[in-house]
């Protein structure tokens, strides 16, 4: 209409001025749509920006959340860590995507339908030329997203020893072995060859998708570009004004960009569906359910103390048991060291003792009482342990003490008592406080530190069974 507008004044003879005043409707108009535009697309980044944020918290949080729902059996199976690989790539960033092209395809599709409703007007088989043409490419996108999908889960295991590789050359805990063994450029192979691997495979699909996509996109340009043809050859035998000319080109390609536009939102959605559907089945997952035994809890017999009777026991996928028809008697204020050859089980008798695994056969008392009678928040609030592989927090010396028990966490003469008798004290006259930090540690005696924080962490617990005599 400006263009018209413009055409109709220089025929007319009128000033500049007046041909200005005959155009302002239209330029005010354009103005009001640009500006509106702008703000809403301001508007749209901040909601997008702040849902991203939520969005990302609220898919990590619940992964986390349902890994600390399943039993102890689920983190010894490495099919497991695929499920976990699977539901954490790229989780937040589908999420959102999901967002973002579900409303970019709503708006595609209501600017679609405005322009279709010109175009059939005006020709409904240039309409449908022109949205025919971008389908083949949509089912190639959709095809390949697809394969991408496929092969993204498959390679779960690769990209977590990828991950294990950087970590294990950047880890404090590995940097003694990886210098004094002259393990970085082997390490460093290995994770180059798994790269190149994975690398490969995805060159070579990326290529066949760009190849097709391309060939199958040339198509759309055709139908685009005779739909101009047509339109440039109507207006020449005076079927059509030059403004309208423009406005139909115009609109030709606004209509065929926002038809491949909501297919290419639809194809996107479609994509980040299937990679989201790990992580529903990944929190799909459920725990093996504590056992327990009906009926009310036996008294206690405080004589007993921990009891084995005739265990067995294997691990899930285990070839052979770990444990067979073992018996064990540990009396109250009895101290007995359990040795043994590695694989012997007895890390696997305090897995039974705490219940992070239940016996195969046999049970397990304590005080004469089946552990299947107590619940599991209170038979943990009862035992301290220090495994092996213990863990420390990269918290204050005081929180690595207090975390043994978190109820204790505000307690500062249980966390200080706790820490003398493990020994935590003397590290923390050695740096002046007890909020000596748990990393950077003393210099070379990183060791002593650990094992003395780890010791100190269960004694929380003791401390407070000790100051209520009647909770024992």
């Amino acid at each position: 209409m400006i263009l018209d507008g413009v055409v109709t004044a220089i025929k007319s003879g009128l000033s500049p001025e007046g041909g200005v005043r005959s155009v302002a409707p239209y330029v005010i108009f354009a103005f009001g749509l640009v500006v509106a535009r702008e703000i809403t697309g301001r508007g749209r980044s901040l909601a997008r920006g702040l849902i991203d944020l939520r969005l990302g918290y609220l898919v990590t949080g619940s992964i986390v959340r349902k890994a600390l729902t399943l039993d102890m059996r689920w983190f010894e199976d490495p099919a497991f860590y695929d499920k976990l690989q699977n539901a954490r790539r790229q989780s937040e960033y589908r999420a959102m995507a999901v967002v973002d092209n579900g409303f970019y395809a709503l708006q595609n599709a209501l600017s679609l339908a405005s322009f279709l409703t010109i175009l059939l007007v005006f020709n409904p088989w240039v309409a449908l030329a022109l949205c025919a043409a971008g389908i083949p490419a949509f089912i190639v996108q959709t095809r390949y997203s697809r394969l991408e999908f496929r092969l993204q889960t498959w390679r779960a295991p690769e990209t977590r020893e990828l991950n294990y590789i950087e970590q294990l050359l950047t880890m404090d805990e590995a940097v003694k072995e990886v210098k004094l063994f002259g393990l970085g450029e082997p390490l460093m192979r290995l994770h180059a060859e798994t790269f190149r691997r994975a690398f490969s495979e995805d060159a070579a699909l990326a290529r066949a998708r760009s190849l097709y996509g391309a060939l199958w996109a040339t198509l759309s340009i055709l139908a685009y570009y005779g739909a101009w043809v047509w339109v440039i050859a109507k207006t020449i035998g005076g079927g059509l004004t030059l403004g309208a000319m423009t406005f139909y080109l115009t609109l030709f390609s606004q209509s065929q960009g926002a038809f491949q536009g909501l297919l290419d939102n639809v194809g996107r959605l479609f994509e980040n569906g299937l990679f989201l559907k790990n992580l529903f089945d990944f929190l799909n997952l459920e725990p093996k359910a504590a056992a327990s035994l009906p009926g009310p809890r036996p008294p206690e017999d405080r004589s007993r103390g921990i009891e084995f009777e005739d265990v067995s026991f294997r691990y899930p996928n285990g070839e052979r048991p770990v444990l067979e028809n073992f018996s064990l008697r540990i009396r109250p204020g009895e101290k007995l060291a359990i040795v043994g050859e590695n694989g012997a089980g007895k890390t696997t008798l305090i897995k039974l003792l705490t219940r992070l695994y239940e016996p195969d056969k046999g049970r397990v008392l304590l005080n004469g009482v089946d552990l299947r009678h107590y619940p599991l928040e209170e038979l943990h609030r009862r035992i301290g342990a220090i495994f092996q592989d213990f863990v420390r927090y990269q918290r204050t010396l005081a929180e690595n003490v207090g975390l043994g028990a978190v109820e204790k966490m505000g307690d500062r003469a249980a966390i200080e008592a706790a820490a003398h008798r493990g020994g935590a004290d003397e590290v923390a006259r050695a740096s002046g406080r007890l909020r000596y930090a748990a990393r950077p540690l003393v210099r070379g005696r990183a060791g002593f530190i650990r094992r003395t924080m780890a010791k100190s962490r269960v004694e929380p617990r003791l401390y407070a069974r000790r100051r209520r005599p009647d909770t024992r």
